[in-house]
């Protein structure tokens, strides 16, 4: 006869009751137990298989445990990531956990548990294992019955380890891959994402390390460094709202949620298409609140990378966590208290730096707080460098509110030239800066047009120059630069600088390289200053025929060197001739490869004598095409 029989012979009729009365009888053992410590789950061991295993081997780690009664329930038993530990010796070392969860019954189930214990085994695969030692923990994890299953598990202390080695092999392994914030030429103290606030920043995901990636799952926590480093903002101070795949990854499928300000995304190509290292794959932006001000963290979660046979690809080694900076606000160093940060800051600024007589009055001890932007307690070059990049970073170059107050001779800003190719889709674009009277500092924004992206900005003055050039490469599409005065004294030579681009497919002909912004301030006022863009465009068309590029320099007194550029390879002639037309001298005579290639030419005639001072004329022969530059001699 069944408990139920039992309960209807002495409560007939009276459901309600019966159910009471079964619950309670059911539940007993539980009661019972209340004020100490309910039964778990035991964790009984962890294995590595096989037991001595190879980067080429498939390694799984094998958990064994036993539950008290079959009213438990396993809910789940997974990897948690593989970290790197931090040693100096000369294997790497890594520690990877296991997470047991283990649900309580149901009190209320009208069932009953077997006392038996409920043996249990799980096997896990890892899914990369690059050489090193190993330690393996198992950790159990109790969940209290919650109708709502809204209930946190619980640490038991319940724990196994063990510890194995990967050695090498000599398999073709995936390599690893490194993700990374940063641009390229910034240092990890600067903005890798800038904007105002109720404005939009966005961030970009490039891939590193030495591996092919097909797939890539990772999450992206933003932190207050100066609250708590650990606990992601609200999405009132940032909120994700647009994920797209850019660069190499263009065409790859991006799946994301957001949860919070945190971001988790998928990267993938349905094509079988790959990522190699180096490449841009996403750009994340995200809606700045009125309330953020500041600099915050962006950091990766767990990771997950994928080679195009679906084996897992290991991180590459690091002792120093890959972080950004997400930075919001409107500049720092406001030294004339305009409530602006701006190029007549940095001329203040740079003159209370080098000291002299004026210092006094141009950084008297009331603005030595603004002017110590990296708050290390002194003013020097270090706090020209930061607040640079503030202005550099966090605010644009025009104020229709500043207007010139110069009535001398303007500064002129002037592209040299067009794009000169050096290979296929690599090329230079030359940017001059000529100093005006009372010149101080200048600031240049340049667009790139579609089908090319800037990927630098390098100075190519004399070294011995009185100027300095800082720069920010941006987003690829506009780019900043800043030309700043460093010392008294008369300046008349101007500051040239290279703008890279690379170009893709996607370019069309008559594409141009803009400048869209300048500013300028004086030197003894630090007052603004006219600054005239002379030249606003320059062509970074690739090239279609054989041409000669400018030589350099021109005029010349020693030696020149005289540029050419190639759509494909081509036996051609580079001769120089006088001015009346006779041959001076034949510099190339020979099959070229495509590209750009450069010939020297030391001022001297096929039979070794100087050549008079005067007029040149470089003419390069391809075929039916024909390219001549005119170059001048001086003694």
């Amino acid at each position: 006869m069944t408990l139920r029989t039992i309960l209807s012979t002495i409560w007939p009729g009276r459901k309600p009751l019966r159910a009471w009365a079964l619950g309670l009888i059911l539940a007993f053992p539980l009661a019972a137990g209340f004020g100490v410590p309910p039964a778990s789950a035991i964790v009984q061991s962890i294995q590595v298989v096989p037991s001595s295993p190879t980067t080429c081997d498939s390694v799984a780690l094998v958990v064994k445990g036993v539950m008290p009664n079959s009213c438990y329930t396993l809910l789940r038993v997974r990897l948690e990531a593989l970290k790197l530990l931090p040693t100096m010796g000369p294997v790497p070392a890594y520690s990877i956990g296991v997470r047991v969860v283990v649900q309580e019954p149901n009190p209320n189930l009208d069932v009953v548990c077997t006392a038996a214990d409920a043996p249990y085994e799980r096997k896990l695969y890892l899914p990369y294992h690059p050489f090193g030692s190993y330690s393996a923990t198992a950790t159990e994890y109790v969940v209290p019955y919650s109708p709502d299953s809204t209930a946190a598990p619980k640490d038991t202390t319940n724990q196994v380890e063990t510890a194995f080695h990967v050695d090498p092999d000599s398999c073709t392994t995936p390599g690893c891959y490194m993700l990374s914030f940063n641009r390229p030429g910034l240092q990890a103290d600067f903005c890798d994402a800038v904007g105002p606030p109720g404005g939009t920043a966005c961030i970009v995901v490039s891939l590193g390390g030495t591996a092919r990636v097909a797939g890539l799952q990772s999450v992206i926590h933003v932190t207050d460094p100066r609250t708590d480093p650990g606990v992601p903002v609200p999405e009132s101070i940032l909120r994700p709202v647009s994920v797209e795949a850019i660069g190499e990854a263009d065409g790859f499928q991006v799946n994301w949620t957001a949860d919070g300000s945190t971001v988790r995304f998928l990267v993938y190509s349905p094509e079988g298409k790959v990522l190699g290292p180096g490449s841009r794959v996403l750009r994340i932006c995200y809606a700045i609140g009125s309330e953020a001000h500041g600099a915050y963290r962006t950091r990766f979660g767990a990771t997950v990378a994928s080679d195009p046979k679906a084996r897992g690809i290991t991180p590459c080694p690091t002792l120093v966590e890959e972080t950004g900076r997400i930075c919001v606000g409107e500049g720092g160093c406001d030294l004339n208290g305009d409530g602006r940060s701006n190029i007549l800051d940095v001329i203040r600024l740079v003159r209370c730096a080098l000291g002299g007589r004026d210092s006094a009055n141009v950084c008297p001890d009331s603005t030595l707080a603004q002017a110590d932007c990296n708050e290390d307690g002194h003013v020097d070059v270090r706090d020209v460098v930061c607040c640079i990049r503030n202005i550099l970073l966090l605010t644009r170059w025009h104020d229709d509110a500043a207007q010139s107050q110069s009535t001398t001779e303007p500064t002129r800003v002037r592209f040299v030239g067009d794009a000169e190719y050096w290979k296929p889709d690599h090329a230079n674009v030359a940017v001059e800066v000529d100093p005006g009277t009372d010149f101080g500092a200048a600031g240049v924004e340049i667009e790139a047009p579609p089908g090319a992206r800037i990927t630098g900005i390098v100075d190519q003055s004399d070294p011995t120059s009185a100027y300095s050039l800082l720069s920010d490469p941006g987003d690829g599409q506009r780019s900043r630069f800043l030309v700043v005065r460093m010392r008294d004294g008369e300046l008349t030579q101007p500051i040239r600088a290279w703008v890279r681009i690379e170009t893709d497919a996607s370019l069309q002909p008559g594409a141009m390289l803009r400048i869209v912004d300048s500013d300028g301030g004086s030197w003894s006022q630090a007052m603004p200053i006219a600054v005239d863009v002379a030249q606003t465009t320059a062509a970074v068309t690739q090239v279609s025929a054989p041409r000669v590029l400018p030589a350099r320099p021109n005029p010349f007194t020693n030696a020149t060197d005289i540029a050419f550029e190639l759509p494909a390879s081509k036996h051609v002639t580079l001769r120089v001739y006088s001015a009346t037309g006779k041959l001076v001298r034949t510099l190339v005579d020979a099959t070229v490869p495509q590209g750009v290639h450069r010939a020297p030419w030391n001022g001297r005639d096929a039979a070794g004598r100087v050549v008079a001072s005067g007029v040149y004329f470089v003419k390069l022969s391809a075929g039916n095409d024909e390219s001549t530059i005119r170059i001048m001699r001086l003694k």
